[in-house]
């Protein structure tokens, strides 16, 4: 075979940005054939004759120089890219290509040549080459439920909404969520609430206009992890910025302590739970209320989209006396709208369980936009 850097030597510039490809693929093709040495190959083995003419020996990604052309190629070794994902992401884009998930044309599809269990060997490898093991793996990055937050530290933006008929008037909330991810633990969050109300039909169309709610600031930090399991405590602080009176605000300065935890089950499964309390700064002027929060999950691959129905209960009481015992419940599905699955949407419906001649039901959806892993406008 001929060596890779003679063979870039001798090509012009234009076939020389695919040299790397051609070799990759060759390498793969000089691989023993027979099922049994096949099957002896380390998942090392099968990285040093598929991947290493590109992403190099040590996985930290060759030059463009070497390489020819000018895509960037990513570093396994950075923990903070490598450890995001789950492994079923990466066995999608090295059995379909590049193109199967919106990143670059020149990642070739390795499915002709290299068996599932192979491709699920070399990815087992690769994400060896992360040795911080501070850094919890992709499969705790679990769908996102409509109010049970996920124990996995991101960066996300969320505009989530709830729009409720109460009392012939009717009331639209949306909430800005911005996660920021610092190290391999720590998210901050930053929750700005913006609500709209119309007068009660019958009376003229009289929108109170945009009301800023009460902003939230929050930190949480995973405390244990493994590759089916995850825990993150935090705490929240909750800023007057609503006004009381007209109902967007409580009028005091809240703290919340809350934990999050996860557990991924067979079969891409999952249950996530969220539980603290609101404790009011200023007694007399609201209650402390507890809640807990979970759902239950699953995700489907259909024409590489990712669909989760997922079932959530809503628990939450104040500690005001004679207070009710609240109970909602929420179907909801969250799809993939992108192919590189960084934009997502979801809808559900919420319903009460109790109290349900005081409470009404409603429609509830947001939109999340992973930053970390591509442009708002790219990956579609």
């Amino acid at each position: 075979m001929i060596p890779p850097c003679l063979l870039r030597s001798l090509l012009s510039q234009n076939t020389r940005r695919l040299a790397c490809l051609l070799f990759a693929i060759c390498a793969v093709v000089g691989v023993p054939a027979t099922a049994s040495s096949q099957a002896s190959l380390t998942g090392q083995e099968l990285y040093t004759a598929a991947c290493q003419s590109c992403h190099a020996p040590d996985g930290r990604g060759l030059p463009q120089v070497h390489v020819g052309f000018p895509d960037a190629i990513p570093d396994f070794t950075d923990c903070s890219y490598a450890s995001r994902e789950a492994a079923l992401d990466w066995e999608t884009v090295v059995r379909s290509g590049g193109p199967s998930r919106r990143f670059s044309q020149r990642m070739p599809a390795f499915g002709g040549a290299l068996s599932p269990d192979e491709i699920a060997r070399v990815v087992a490898y690769i994400r060896t080459l992360c040795t911080e093991s501070s850094w919890p793996r992709g499969e705790m990055n679990l769908p996102r439920a409509t109010f049970t937050e996920k124990a996995f530290p991101e960066d996300e933006v969320v505009l989530n909404g709830e729009w409720v008929g109460t009392g012939g008037s009717r009331v639209g909330t949306s909430t800005l969520i911005v996660e920021k991810r610092v190290g391999s633990r720590t998210q901050w969050e930053l929750q700005l609430p913006i609500s709209v109300r119309e007068m009660p039909v019958g009376s003229p169309a009289n929108w109170t206009g945009v009301q800023m709610g009460d902003v939230s600031l929050a930190i949480k930090r995973t405390v244990a992890h493994s590759q089916s399991a995850i825990l993150s405590l935090g705490g929240e602080i909750t800023l007057p910025t609503g006004d009381r009176t007209r109902g967007f605000g409580d009028g005091t300065v809240k703290y919340e302590p809350f934990m999050l935890a996860a557990v991924a089950g067979p079969a891409n499964t999952f249950v996530q739970v969220h539980a603290g309390a609101e404790i009011p700064f200023r007694r007399n002027v609201a209650f402390t209320e507890r809640f807990a929060r979970g759902a239950v999950g699953t995700t489907i691959f259909i024409g590489g989209r990712a669909f989760s129905p997922i079932a959530e209960g809503l628990f939450w009481k104040t500690t005001r006396p004679g207070a009710p015992t609240n109970l909602d419940w929420i179907p909801q599905m969250q799809v993939s709208l992108s192919r590189r699955q960084h934009i997502l949407g979801s809808v559900g419906y919420r319903m009460p369980l109790t109290n349900r001649d005081t409470r009404s039901r409603s429609l509830v959806a947001y939109i999340i936009w992973d930053w970390f892993d591509g442009p708002l406008l790219g990956g579609w």
